[in-house]
Parts: C-alpha cells; structure tokens; sequence
C-alpha cells in the first residue's frame, strides 16, 4: 500500500494526473460552449495537436499515419482495380469523424480522444523490453543490410523471438529514419484507432445505431488491455486488427444476407484472417479458432458462402503472397513455419528444426504437484486476472489488463446474452409489423456470441497451461466483449422503449450517467497508471521542441568501436543492452527462454561453433554482470568470457571508458564507468577447437591480454593461479 501511495503522489504522477484533468476539461468544455460541428472538430483538433506536440511525438504521429493511410489507399485501389478508388480510405475516415462528433456522442469521443492522449503524452518516457529487444531493431536484424536475401537468411540469432512472424517490422522498416523511433511506435496509435472504429462498426451492425458504435468504441477504447498495446513496437494490436476485420466482414455478410458485396466480403475476410499470422505466432491458436468456430457457424446455418468476386480475389491473393513471404522466412531459417512454443508440434509432423534452435513447449509442468494444488493456483490466477492482477504471474498481466470494464462487459455477455437473441427477434417481428427499422440481426448476434463463447474457453484454457501469463494475449476477447456487450445493451434499451426509438437513449444522462462517468473516470486511471513501457507519467513537456523525440542521442549508445552492422554479444543487463548501435545479441537471448542452453552449458567449443556460425565480431561484457555471485547463468557467461580469452580468441581487448568518463551520446549521462569491456573476436582462432596450440604470436598477445584484464577484473585476479 505504502509503494501504492508513492507512485500516485510523487511530482511526476501529480502533474500527469493534472494533465489528463486538463485534456478532459478542454475536450467537454468546447464541446459545450461551441455549437458547430465543424467548428468544434477544428478546436478538438487543436487541443488534441497541441499536447502531442508539447510531448514531442506531432511529426511521428502525422508521418506514420499518412504512411499507413498511403498503404490503404493503394491496397484499396489495387483490390477495386479503379485509381478513382484511391481515397475512399480517406472518406470512410471523414465519415466517422461526422459519426463520433454528433452532439449526443461527444462525451464519448472525448473519453477516447483522452486514452489516445495518455498513449500518445508517453510514448517517449521509455521504451519497452520487448519492442527494444526485437521490434525496434530491424534495421538491422531483419536483412542484415542484404536486402531480400538477408531477409531469408540464417544470421545466427538464437531466440525465437528473432524468427517470429515479421509483417510488422517488414511494413514499418521505411520509418526508420530521422533519429527518432517514434515513427515506428506510432504506427501502432493508429492501429489501435483502426482496432476501436472496427468495434464500433461490429457493434452499429448488431444495432443499426451510431450511439451503438460510438459507445462500444469507447468500451474497446477503456480497456487497457487493449489500448496499452498502442505503445509499443510489438504486433499485438496489428493481429487483432486483422482479426476484428474478419468478424466485421462476417458479421456484415449475415447483417446483409449476403445481398451486399458478398463476394468482395468473402475474399477481404478471409484474406484478413489469413494476414494476421503474418504478424503474431499466437495467431496460430486465436486465428485458427476464430476461422474454424466461423466455418462451423455457417456450415451448421446452412449459409453457402459466395465464392470471392474479382476484388475479393486480389484481397486474398495479396493477403497469401504476404503472409506467404513471411512465413517462407520462418520455414527457410528453421524449418518450421512458426517459431516459439509450436515447434514440438512441427517436429512430430516430421519437420526438423534447424540448428541452433531448439525444441519449447507451451508450458513448464511440475507432475509432483497435486490435482487439488493445481486447480487451487488456476482458481487463484482467474480470480487475480479479472479483479486485481497481483502476484509473480500476473506481472505481464498489470501492463495489459482487462480491468473493471471487461469484467462488467463479461458479466452482461454472461447474465444477459441468451435473452438478447429473443428481445431481437421480437424486435425485428414488431419492427416489420409498424414499419420502423430497428436494424437488430439476431443471427450475427449469435455469430458474435458464439465466437466469444470458444474464444473465452481458448483463452481460460491458456490461463491454465501457460507458464507466463500475457495480458495481450487477450486481446480479441476484450474487444469482442466490447461489441458483444454494446449489443447486449442497447437492445436491452431499445426493448424497453415502446415505440423503437432507439435514438432516446442517452449515454450520459439519466440514471445511467453517474455509473458511465465513474467507470470512465476509473478506467482512465488505471490506464494512466499501467502500461506496456513501465515507467509512470508523460514525457517532459518543451514548448520550443522539434515535434519529435531524438532517440538517437538520448537512448542509443554508440562507443565508437563498432560499426552498426557489427554482430555482437552482449554479456549485459536486458534491455539496457540493445541500446547499443550494432546487432546486438543478449547472452539471455542465447542462454534464457526461447534460446538454447546447450549451446552455452557444454564444452567451450559447441560455444565457439557458434560464435563461427553466426559470424560474431564482438563480444561486450559487463564486468558486474558475469561477476554477480548471486546468478549461477551470469557466473556461466563469465565463465565462457574468461575461457575465450585464455584461448587466444580476442584480437583486441578494450575497456569502455576511464571511471567517470562520458563515452556515449547521451546528454550528461555517463556511460562505461571503466566495467565494461569489448573484445574483438580473432575468427581464425575461434574457427579452431581450444585443443589446437596457438602460435608464439597469438600466445603472446593473450598473455598481455591477461595481464590487461587482470588488472582491470579484480574478480579475475583473485581467481588466477
């Protein structure tokens, strides 16, 4: 409770929580002293602009967005194969602007406009573990500086998160440009909007009602889950934008009967599905599912599917070629079309895994530990995953939690759904009877349910098996809960109101209002206070900035020993690691989860059978980190450093900097205080068993090696003979 109290009341979170006060006084007060539309979609503009740019992200917020608005525009001509075509993306954008700006739905828009800013005010203060490790880095991990053939080839890197599924890092590689990883992180803000108008569009086709999508966007927009996602280099949000493009255009096709675009529908929806397993291994779980819970549905209805028109055939012809290339990279590198916890799966279909990966699975089991103990831990798990995500496992769940909306929106689904079928159809029977249009669709309403129903099963299945819980890994729940749940509702409402006026509900007034503005009030909080990053608060705010943040002089480290194409190995603290220029390779990623132990816990020269494979140039060592007696894999790394160099392996041996000495590029910062040290690898040598005699020549610089790092390695003098 004590830490509690400290991170809401130091100086940092004090003026964030002031901030977003004032982000949400801006964006009500305009929207109540100025009547026009028109008007009023200029000044939220304003606002909106001014705290992006205070915050330094403008510049990558418009980059990215008119980059990702250029690849729409251009799919969208090629599908349609009309150049008249071209800016429908952007009308279709317009439209819903009009949509979320009619009076009654302001507060709404507000609410989401204000989540999109806490995202936005603090994508700079610091970037995750993940996104530093792996998405932020293709520039030079991805093709190696070979273009298409590095694409495809081995480099040697170890982890299975280097060969997961690269369709994001492939679309953002253009961005990196500038001195700033904002372009990329970015990218994904505007992911997250796409995410939050598609569950409003599912949501105003289960109802006919733009109060529906405007609401049920702002329910996907309070789940933090979801929206915590938006700053980070990983390609969550992009899998469950191509996942909630299937279900829109599924449920459109049974909104419609099939009478609109049924072909084009077919060929973009299937094609979606398809596209995100070129973004995410565990769309190999969800994605399945999804698509074969759908086949069920209508092969169970009866309803014969159209085949794909000429549009819904390029949709689906560009979709395969890119997840195709995609997964051609996985197949060619390892064997194995997808990397990660699936490869045992592989390997008993006869496909062998290609070295130096090795075999995973999905989760660490102990068979001593009893029935009751087990079912115990996952009671004890669910509980912390829906009310309060507290414990060792739950760490990952605290950056990307459902929270209290989720669980109000599982509890209607659960309490409510099975008689919303019944109150549409009455509805529709009474609607066809007077003449109104209600716009309910019972039948896409049980698609949607029954969806949710197998993707709440998967996802409570996982809960089980796996090791280390994701919040994102459940993300298609939440914001299927987000549609479902609006549905729920406003048919609900619409129900009780005599004559189908829908349109006389009112989001923020009446006996709902108190219970909508505190849910809101503490959904943004906990969005506030969590997050993919970590740290807490926005970036320091500068009026006189360049409207983008300089990572390169600020983050990135660079001693000048190196070259940016440089392989080399880290034997460092993670992430702090991959702040260094060049392709830097962490001794975790080699010995930790998703790499390979055996290639580091045998005999030197399967470790020197490495370094010669991946063609290593360097390796970088921390001498605190391979000296810390408290870690028995660090002590390895040490242990594994000190053998390289008694063999004669380093052509050169330096230290990074006298104590004290700034050696990087950072303002102030100083970095290399005299414990970390480069050595050049001599690739001769370390092609050769440690067996083999060296020369006079290599004997006699190893000795003054010795020598040298005797001297500077306290640890290592003691333990010399």
């Amino acid at each position: 409770m004590q830490t509690l109290i400290e991170m809401l009341t130091n100086d940092t979170s004090v003026s964030m929580q002031y901030e977003i006060a004032t982000m949400l006084c801006a964006f009500f007060v305009s929207s109540i002293c100025i009547k026009g539309r028109k008007m009023l979609i200029r000044v939220w503009l304003g606002i909106f602009l001014f705290f992006i740019y205070i915050h330094r992200v403008l510049l990558p917020f418009i980059i990215s967005g008119a980059y990702l608005m250029l690849i729409c525009c251009v799919l969208w001509a090629a599908v349609r194969m009309d150049a008249g075509e071209f800016f429908t993306p952007v009308r279709a954008l317009g439209k819903s602007i009009k949509v979320y700006t009619a009076g009654p739905v302001l507060p709404c828009t507000a609410v989401i406009l204000t989540i999109l800013l806490i995202q936005l005010c603090r994508l700079n203060i610091a970037v995750d573990y993940d996104s530093l490790r792996y998405g932020l880095r293709s520039d030079v991990l991805l093709t190696n500086g070979e273009g298409l053939r590095g694409f495809f080839e081995n480099t040697g890197l170890v982890n299975s998160v280097y060969l997961y599924p690269k369709g994001f890092e492939l679309i953002t590689r253009p961005l990196y440009f500038g001195g700033t990883l904002g372009n990329i992180l970015c990218v994904n803000v505007w992911v997250l909007i796409g995410v939050i108008l598609l569950a409003g569009e599912i949501a105003g086709l289960l109802t006919g009602q733009d109060y529906a999508r405007v609401f049920a966007a702002m329910m996907t927009a309070l789940i933090p889950g979801i929206t915590n996602m938006s700053v980070t280099a990983k390609s969550d949000l992009c899998t469950l934008l191509c996942q909630m493009g299937f279900v829109y255009c599924a449920v459109r096709f049974l909104k419609t009967d099939g009478k609109e675009n049924a072909g084009l529908l077919t060929g973009a929806g299937t094609g979606l599905l398809i596209l995100s397993y070129s973004f995410k291994t565990t769309a190999v779980v969800f994605s399945s599912v999804l698509g074969l819970t759908s086949a069920f549905f209508f092969l169970y209805k009866k309803k014969k599917l159209p085949v794909p028109d000429r549009g819904g055939l390029r949709a689906l012809l560009l979709s395969v070629m890119f997840t195709g290339t995609i997964t051609a990279r996985t197949l060619v590198i390892t064997g194995q079309p997808f990397s990660g916890v699936f490869t045992r799966m592989f390997e008993s279909l006869g496909m062998e895994l290609k070295y130096p990966f090795r075999s995973q699975s999905f989760m660490h089991s102990d068979e001593a530990v009893r029935l009751s103990e087990r079912i115990s831990s996952y009671l004890g798990r669910l509980a912390a995953f829906f009310v309060c995500p507290a414990g060792e496992d739950m760490s990952h769940v605290i950056m990307a939690w459902g929270g209290i909306a989720f669980l109000l929106l599982t509890l209607v689904l659960l309490c409510c759904s099975h008689v919303t079928v019944e109150r549409m159809e009455k509805l529709n029977r009474l609607s066809e009877a007077t003449g109104a249009v209600s716009g309910f669709a019972s039948e896409a309403f049980r698609f949607i349910r029954l969806i949710w129903i197998v993707e709440g099963i998967v996802s409570l299945v996982s809960l089980y098996l796996l090791y280390q819980v994701d919040g994102n890994y459940f993300m298609l729940i939440y914001a299927l809960s987000a549609a479902a749940g609006t549905a729920v509702y406003f048919t609900g409402s619409a129900y009780e109101e005599s004559g189908l006026n829908i349109s006389r509900v009112r989001l923020f007034s009446g006996g709902n209002s108190a219970a909508l503005i505190l849910l809101c009030g503490v959904m943004i909080y906990i969005t506030a206070f969590t997050g993919w990053c970590g740290p807490v608060g926005f970036t320091k705010a500068d009026l006189l900035n360049r409207g983008y943040f300089d990572h390169e002089n600020t983050l990135l480290r660079d001693y000048h020993i190196w070259d940016r194409d440089a392989r080399v190995i880290a034997l460092a603290e993670e992430p702090e690691c991959y702040e260094l220029k060049g392709r830097i390779e962490s001794w975790v990623d080699i010995d930790g989860s998703g790499g390979n132990v055996y290639l580091t816990d045998t005999k030197l020269n399967i470790f020197k059978d490495y370094l010669e494979f991946a063609d290593i140039d360097y390796i970088y060592a921390d001498l605190d980190y391979i000296y810390d007696q408290g870690n028995a894999r660090r002590i390895r790394a040490g242990v594994l450093f000190e053998y390289l160099l008694e063999d004669g392996c380093f052509e050169e041996l330096t230290l990074i900097g006298a104590p004290g000495e700034v050696t990087g590029a950072a303002q102030g910062e100083t970095w290399g205080a005299g414990r970390e040290v480069a050595a050049r690898l001599d690739k001769e040598r370390t092609a050769v068993d440690w067996e083999v005699p060296v020369s006079e020549e290599i004997a006699a610089r190893t000795e003054r090696q010795i020598g040298y790092f005797s001297e500077i390695c306290p640890e290592y003098a003691s333990d010399m003979p």
